[in-house]
């Protein structure tokens, strides 16, 4: 084989990839941003819906939390950690909507732009006043309009603080 012209071919690729740098989707590269900006509150005694909001890159969309296709992978958020005295029940996906690929004849079901996703927390009269971390998981799967990619997971945590129960006007 003629070395010079396998040189020449691994330096015309090289400067072919730095001067027209492909866009690369590393194996961390995330397709979410979940709003960590949010503040919930709860006291002794109560049970609220918390909503985790998470906003999905322009141009994406991710897999609906019960897929048609076994190919696909839905969308799950587990929960790992709880505190004591806190009861986290099972998540409420809002309804997602229909998406085609171009020229595929069926539809499968995503999130888009902003999902809303339910978190039933409860805090036993037992819960200790104060800050406390609930930690979990988003898996996913992103998808644009041409194809399909690698699942990707998220750990994050939410706060949610136990405030005393204000005095009632008879006290």
């Amino acid at each position: 084989m003629n070395y010079w012209v396998l040189i020449s071919l691994f330096t015309f690729v090289f400067l072919f990839e730095s001067l027209f740098p492909a866009k690369v989707l590393l194996p961390d590269h995330q397709f979410v941003e979940i709003d960590q900006s949010q503040e919930w509150e709860i006291f002794p005694g109560e049970k609220k819906n918390l909503e985790i909001t998470i906003n999905i890159l322009e141009g994406y969309h991710i897999q609906a939390d019960q897929v048609m296709d076994d190919n696909l992978i839905p969308t799950r958020l587990t929960i790992i950690e709880v505190p004591p005295n806190m009861v986290v029940y099972d998540p409420i996906f809002p309804h997602p909507e229909s998406f085609k690929f171009k020229d595929v004849q069926d539809s499968m079901m995503v999130f888009h732009n902003t999902l809303r996703i339910g978190l039933p927390v409860e805090a036993k009269n037992e819960a200790k006043i104060g800050q406390h971390k609930i930690a979990m998981n988003l898996q996913y799967q992103a998808c644009d309009s041409i194809k399909c990619y690698f699942p990707r997971e998220i750990h994050f945590m939410i706060l949610v603080a136990v405030k005393k129960m204000p005095l009632s006007e008879n006290e």
